[in-house]
């Protein structure tokens, strides 16, 4: 086990992990209960519950929810399901993203000196940059 293993809190990952689920789950039959008034604040926390839940995606993204390889890839995959986005889709562009990270090809939404105004102002610009 190196360093960065060691100082991985397994168990209580994947107390957080019973957690979010179980909660998410209720939140959900809770919600399917109730008239819409009291469902949007339900969805409220489901979307709040569910920024956690990216969070340890993204820990397993990098190896980092569990130690053992084979129950990060499996609890990753269990936590990609709520999202919901393929695990594997997660990883591969997510790792691309560290690759090019501020890279122009990344900076799509900056604009440099002698850009046109116009385009810089539409949402996801019309005009990229080539690396």
């Amino acid at each position: 086990m190196n360093t960065a293993e060691k100082n991985i809190p397994a168990a209580l990952n994947l107390l957080v992990v019973a957690s979010l689920i179980v909660t998410v789950l209720f939140l959900l039959w809770l919600a399917s209960r109730l008239p819409l008034p009291a469902s949007l604040v339900i969805g409220l926390l489901f979307a709040m519950l569910l920024l956690t839940n990216y969070q340890l995606i993204h820990e397993a993204t990098h190896g980092l929810l569990h130690p053992s390889p084979g129950v990060n890839e499996n609890v990753g995959m269990l936590l990609s399901w709520l999202f919901p986005v393929s695990f594997t889709l997660m990883k591969v562009t997510h790792i691309v993203h560290h690759c090019c990270n501020r890279s122009d090809h990344e900076m799509f939404d900056c604009y440099y000196p002698g850009d046109s105004r116009i385009l810089c102002c539409q949402p996801w610009r019309a005009k990229r940059r080539l690396v």
